[in-house]
C-alpha cells in the first residue's frame, strides 16, 4: 500500500517548520546570552585597562567607535558627556547582542558547544570587527596599528564574552532540548491514549 503524497508533503512540511523553530530559538538564546556577556566582558576590559602603563592608557574602543558612528551622523556635538557614555553602552550591548544571535544560529552547525566554543566565538568576533568590518567601515584603524598591549587587553576581552556566552548558550540550548523531549513524550501519550480509546469504543 502506498503512502499518500498529501502525508509526505505534511511531514517535510513540519520538519521544515521545527528546524526553522529550533534556528529561530538559537537565534535569540545566541542574542541574550551576547548581551548578557557583553557585561563581564566590559569589567574585564575596565579592569585590565588600569593594568596598562599610563602613557598606553586611552578610552576603550566601544568609546571611540560609537563616537565617530555619532560624528558620521552628525550628532556628536549635540552630545552631552553623559549622552556619549549612554550611547557607547547602549551601542556596545547592542552590538554584544547582535554578535551572540550569529553565534547562535552559527551553533546549530557547529559540533563543539559551550566555553570552548564561545572562545572560538569570541576570537572570531574580535577578529571580524578590529581586522575586518571597523577598518573597513572607516569607524576604526585596524587591530594591527594599534599598541600591543591595548589590543591584548581587548582580545582577552573577547575571550570572557566568548566563554560567557558559550556556556549561556549552551544551558539554553540544553533547555530547549529537554523542552522539546518532554513536548515529544506528551505528543506520543496523546496518541496511544486516542488510539486506546478508538480500540475501546470499536470493541464496545
Amino acid at each position: 500500500m502506498g503512502v499518500s503524497p498529501l502525508k509526505v508533503f505534511t511531514s517535510d512540511d513540519q520538519r521544515i517548520r521545527r528546524i526553522m523553530m529550533q534556528d529561530t530559538k538559537s537565534i535569540l538564546g545566541g542574542a541574550i546570552a551576547g548581551f548578557i556577556a557583553t557585561v563581564p566582558m566590559t569589567c574585564a576590559m575596565e579592569a585590565l585597562s588600569r593594568l596598562l602603563p599610563l602613557y598606553e592608557r586611552r578610552p576603550l574602543p566601544p568609546r571611540p567607535v560609537t563616537m565617530n558612528v555619532a560624528d558620521y551622523v552628525g550628532v556628536q556635538d549635540e552630545m552631552s558627556e553623559c549622552a556619549c557614555k549612554n550611547m557607547t553602552l547602549v551601542s556596545h550591548l547592542g552590538m554584544g547582542a547582535a554578535m551572540g544571535g550569529i553565534y547562535g544560529a552559527v551553533s546549530t552547525i557547529v559540533p563543539v558547544s559551550g566555553p570552548l566554543a564561545g572562545v572560538g566565538a569570541g576570537l572570531g568576533v574580535w577578529a571580524g570587527n578590529y581586522l575586518g568590518l571597523l577598518p573597513a567601515t572607516g569607524v576604526l584603524a585596524p587591530a594591527t596599528r594599534h599598541p600591543a598591549r591595548p589590543t591584548a587587553v581587548m582580545i582577552a576581552a573577547h575571550v570572557v564574552w566568548g566563554v560567557t556566552a558559550g556556556s549561556l548558550l549552551a544551558i539554553w540550548q540544553s533547555e530547549q532540548k529537554l523542552r522539546r523531549r518532554g513536548s515529544r513524550h506528551r505528543q506520543i501519550v496523546r496518541r496511544r491514549s486516542t488510539v486506546a480509546a478508538r480500540r475501546s469504543a470499536t470493541l464496545g
